[in-house]
Parts: C-alpha cells; sequence; structure tokens
C-alpha cells in the first residue's frame, strides 16, 4: 500500500465531504430528506478505490513512477470497474448497445448521485 496514496484517498473524501457541507450551509433546499446523503456521501463515496483491483491499479498508475503499457491497461481497467461501481459517475448512466446502429442510450441520473 502506498502512503501518497492513502494521503490522496482521505483528502479525496474530505474534499468531498465539504463540497457536502457547503450546500447544506448555503442551499439546503437541495438536499432531500429521504435520500441518506450523510452517509453516502460523508462514508461510502468512491469505497471501491479501496479494493484491491482498483487500489493497486490506480496507487501504481499514479505513484508507481512507472506508465508502462502494462500499468496503463491495469489503470483502464480499474477505471473501468470504478465507474460502473459507483453511480455518481455520469458514465454509469450510459448504456452502450451490442448493435452499433443502435448508438448508446442515456439513462437519468438519480438526483442523490447527482449531489454527491
Amino acid at each position: 500500500m502506498s502512503y501518497l496514496y492513502d494521503q490522496y484517498l482521505t483528502n479525496h473524501k474530505s474534499n468531498v465531504k465539504k463540497g457536502f457541507d457547503w450546500i447544506k450551509d448555503n442551499l439546503p433546499e437541495l438536499i432531500k430528506p429521504e435520500f441518506d446523503l450523510e452517509h453516502q456521501i460523508c462514508f461510502a463515496h468512491d469505497h471501491s478505490k479501496t479494493k484491491q483491483d482498483e487500489y493497486n491499479a490506480y496507487d501504481a498508475y499514479f505513484y508507481g513512477g512507472n506508465r508502462s503499457f502494462f500499468v496503463v491497461q491495469e489503470f483502464n481497467k480499474a477505471w473501468l470497474l470504478h465507474i460502473h461501481r459507483n453511480p455518481h459517475h455520469w458514465q454509469y448512466w450510459i448504456l452502450i448497445n451490442d448493435n452499433p446502429e443502435e448508438g448508446e442510450i442515456l439513462i437519468e441520473m438519480p438526483y442523490n448521485y447527482i449531489l454527491e
């Protein structure tokens, strides 16, 4: 495990919480009580980045000092896993059809993930 990547994760989650706190303080009408945004944003946000298949690839790519073909490929796989595990990413909500003639389908992103 990388101390630098661990620091990044801590800072990222802290900054996401700061953004959420700013919304709560300045635009409270955006926060709908039926969503458990406090837990979603303050605790669950990007939890998948701690999974080995994401963590190791991100750590190697950003902090390993090596951008070899293998490292880049592993990072790309990890990023794909990450966006499909985390519905706060807009890419999560795009359906790519098997038939290229059908194109892509954009699915409406739920409000709670927009806020996240």
